[in-house]
This record gives C-alpha cells, structure tokens and sequence, in this order.
C-alpha cells in the first residue's frame, strides 16, 4: 500500500471511532439525564408502568407449576397458614394497621378461615414511584374475587368473596415516593367454596380503583389469577 492509502484508512478508523464515541455520549447523556432528580429521589417518567395501574401481589406464596401456573392445594393448608403468619407480623408494621377491620381474615381467625375450606388470601399493589390508587366515586379501592371462567362458578358461593376492611386500601398511605422502610397497604379477599366441590377451581381477584384500568390481554395488571386444587 502506498502512504495515500494507509493514510486514508487511518482517517477511516479515526473518524468511525470518533463518531462512536460520540454515539455512545449521547446515550450515556440520556441516561444521565432522566436518573432521579437528587431533590426528589424519584424517577422523572412512571406513566409507562403508571398510565393503566400496577400490579397486584397475593399471599400467601403459591406453588408455581407448568407455564407459571399458581396453584394453592388445599391439603397443603398448613403450609399457607404459617406463611400468613409471618406476612401478618409484616403488615402490622404498617401505620394505622387495625387488625380487627380484617374480620374473618385479622391474626386471630384467618387459620379457621383455612380450616373451613373459605380461605382467606391477602393483595397489595407493586410500588409504582409516586402513584396512588383513587376511588372510583363513593366506592374504596378494594378486592373483588371471583370465578375466572362460568365453568367454575357453581364451585363458588354466592356472593363468592368478601373484602377486608370495608373502608378498603387505607389511602392515606400513598403516594410511595422511595420512604425508607415503606410497607404497601393490605386488602384481603375471603373466598366462599360451595360445600362439597371438588376438583380445580380457577379464580381472578382485581383490584378495584378509579385509576386502575382491568385488560384481560394484559393479566398482570390491576389483577391476579390462581387455581385452588380442593379435597
């Protein structure tokens, strides 16, 4: 090669490396740019996760089975059971926790809830960086739990679930802005099983909210699904 030549692929090189690098500072720019504001402690954009509402997280633990498939196994009630108990010990950290709006499903009386195959199950939203749920009119933010396809409902009294406390979300606890030892409110849902059923029973527990918009395309937000395997 003469020296035109190496010095042209020289120029080459130089000009793509340069232009890499200012590739690669322009992303780190962006990046930089939208990390959180050090006032604030927050991320600047939350509508991507915000704009149709959180998801919703259920103790007790399931077993995960096949294709991400939840399932509670009534023989394995025990096991349930010892795990509300140190998920209660949490939530009764929460400020203005009373455990005696959980009825059926406070400390004292979810065990016999298990027992009398009406168990009880417990939902709080995944944090969202300053999102709080909103009633929808006069109605709370609470859980509804039902059937998740018509083939299931005659396993399931009528009204097939109850929520717990009454007043719903305790809202007054949101929005979650990265406070330091913040523990999400708690909602539980009683589940009614007809006596004498059998079987697998499929149930959908959503979260009701004025913000929080339910897509059965999209399952994982505003709302949960698991299978109850029954005796």
């Amino acid at each position: 090669r003469s020296g035109k030549s190496w010095a042209e692929i020289g120029l080459f090189y130089v000009l793509f490396f340069l232009c890499l690098g200012l590739w690669w500072s322009g992303l780190l720019f962006c990046v930089i740019s939208n990390l959180p504001d050090e006032n604030t402690g927050g991320p600047k954009y939350t509508d991507y996760l915000a704009h149709r509402g959180p998801g919703v997280q259920v103790e007790p633990k399931w077993n995960l089975m096949g294709d991400h498939q939840r399932f509670y196994y009534m023989d394995k009630k025990d096991e349930y059971k010892a795990n509300i108990e140190k998920f209660m010990e949490r939530v009764t950290k929460i400020n203005n926790f009373t455990d005696s709006d959980f009825g059926a499903c406070s400390k004292g009386k979810y065990k016999e809830s298990w027992d009398n195959n009406t168990p009880c199950f417990y939902f709080f939203l995944n944090k969202i960086y300053n999102f709080a749920p909103e009633k929808s009119g006069d109605d709370p933010v609470s859980i509804q739990c039902g059937a998740l396809k018509k083939e299931y409902e005659g396993k399931l009294k009528a009204p097939p679930s109850k929520s717990f406390p009454e007043s719903g979300l305790d809202l007054s606890l949101y929005p979650w802005t990265n406070q330091e030892g913040w523990i999400p409110p708690v909602v539980a849902a009683q589940i009614f099983v007809e006596d004498g059923a059998e079987g697998e029973l499929r149930i959908r527990c959503k979260m009701m909210a004025g913000n929080i918009f339910h897509d059965d395309e999209k399952e994982n937000i505003g709302m949960t699904e698991f299978r109850l395997q029954l005796n």
